[in-house]
This record gives C-alpha cells, sequence and structure tokens, in this order.
C-alpha cells in the first residue's frame, strides 16, 4: 500500500521535475492515470461503510487524482 500511496506519486513528481523526453511524460501519464483509477476504487469503500472522517478525504483525491492524470495526458500530447 505504501508503495501505491507514495513512491509511485513521487516517481511522476521526478518525472516531470527532470524528464525533458516523451517517454518521461508518457510514463508520469501512465502512472498517473494509474493513480486516478486507483482514487475512484478507493473512493468505492465509502459505499461499505468506513469511517465517517474519510468522506471529505476520499472524493476530494479521487477529483484530485482524475484531474491530475488528465492534465498529465495533456502534457504529453504536447
Amino acid at each position: 500500500m505504501v508503495t501505491f500511496i507514495y513512491l509511485i506519486p513521487v516517481i511522476g513528481i521526478l518525472l516531470m521535475a527532470y524528464g525533458r523526453s516523451k517517454m518521461t511524460k508518457v510514463i508520469n501519464a501512465v502512472l498517473a492515470c494509474i493513480m486516478g483509477v486507483f482514487g475512484i476504487c478507493h473512493m468505492a469503500e465509502l459505499i461499505g461503510g468506513t469511517n465517517p472522517a474519510q468522506f471529505p478525504v476520499m472524493p476530494t483525491m479521487a477529483v484530485i487524482g482524475v484531474l491530475l492524470a488528465i492534465d498529465s495526458v495533456i502534457i504529453c500530447k504536447e
């Protein structure tokens, strides 16, 4: 779980900060899409009933993940 929550976003940040090639943009877009899907799937846990404190957090993280994935794909197409 730590790999998914921490390592993948850090790799994406490093690729965007230091990578200038088309391949790094593609890899970042793929990682961003994975994180967006992960946020949506994680938000689906709200249906099963979880801690009420997670109600504002999970949808926010899902929306941010999807928006970042969309932005990464747009950057990749440039």
